[in-house]
């Protein structure tokens, strides 16, 4: 799974976020450096909490 923007692959960065709907051929994932503000909102309150907990530093 790479940034559908940068290219780089999940172990790169703190998280992806799927642009595409669940099912969709060859689904296209954004790098929560690159995703917009849209974006970063159509992530869930408690997946959103977790993945900063993860990191340690809000990342979205």
């Amino acid at each position: 799974m790479n940034c559908c923007k940068c290219n780089r692959t999940m172990s790169e960065v703190k998280g992806m976020i799927p642009i595409e709907p669940k099912g969709t051929p060859n689904r296209k994932w954004v790098c929560t450096d690159c995703a917009n503000i849209v974006q970063k909102q159509t992530i869930d309150k408690d997946t959103r909490n977790l993945c900063n907990t993860i990191a340690g530093e809000k990342i979205f």
